[in-house]
């Protein structure tokens, strides 16, 4: 595992105690893909939660998945921990190295997960890999214009990026160029306000979702706290300081 995936998953582990406390949204977009992806898996399917968190997929369908054997997967030991009640087993691995056979699940969860992945052809081709013929997956992610407020004012300091993301087409022209067929997706956007830059920037920590420090472009502390003012700049007396959330959701099938 290379530096900048040690201190992403450094910074899940860290957030796995407070992640569920912040992640309505995340949870939203979860539902939303569960919705599609369950009425193309059999009671007893073996599904994989590529990326699962605390395990909110688990809990969220009990009632649904009882027959079904679900297997956890977190790039970060601190989830992997706080999931591991929820599912027969949870593994520890990147999306772009699966301990996985091939062809071994009838379907895959991938929520919010691929955003953080260096190697997405890798990954993509790993999923596509480990699913059975005809098996089909559920893949969300945030994409370009997520936190592009705070984007803005990182860049107006020289820093290029907080939070890099990638196109809706990118992740779509991966899912094809892995071979998946595209069944259906969705789009949700999202904008999400608080009393103070400071605010969004503690959101955030608490989901885990920090820049690696070795990425280029990272600030100090004095251009940190630029930032922040640049973003409070933006505050709008009606609602607050704002912060644009953009997801799409693909729900895909491995061709038989």
């Amino acid at each position: 595992m290379n530096k900048d995936l040690q201190q992403i998953a450094q910074h899940f582990s860290r957030a796995a105690s407070s992640y569920d406390a912040q992640a309505d949204l995340q949870r939203r977009i979860l539902r939303a893909g569960t919705a599609l992806i369950i009425p193309h898996l059999t009671p007893t399917a073996h599904l994989l939660d590529a990326g699962c968190g605390t395990g909110a997929f688990a809990r969220a369908l009990e009632s649904k998945t009882k027959t079904m054997r679900l297997i956890g997967m977190d790039l970060a030991a601190g989830m992997c921990a706080a999931s591991t009640p929820c599912y027969r087993a949870v593994a520890q691995a990147d999306l772009a190295q699966m301990p996985f056979a091939n062809a071994s699940f009838d379907g895959v969860i991938c929520n919010l997960a691929m955003q953080w992945v260096h190697e997405m052809p890798r990954a993509m081709s790993q999923l596509y890999a480990v699913l059975r013929p005809g098996g089909v997956m559920m893949l969300s992610a945030f994409v370009t214009g997520t936190l592009a407020e705070l984007d803005a004012a990182a860049r107006a300091e020289g820093v290029s990026s907080v939070i890099t993301m990638r196109s809706a087409e990118e992740y779509a022209e991966a899912c094809r160029q892995a071979g998946f067929h595209m069944l259906g997706s969705e789009t949700v956007r999202e904008t999400h306000y608080f009393e103070r830059a400071l605010d969004v920037a503690k959101h955030l920590r608490a989901l885990g979702a920090s820049k690696p420090s070795s990425s280029s472009g990272m600030m100090g502390k004095d251009r940190f706290t630029r930032m922040l003012s640049r973003y409070d700049a933006m505050h709008r007396p009606d609602c607050g300081i704002p912060a644009s959330w953009h997801a799409v959701i693909f729900m895909l099938q491995k061709p038989l």
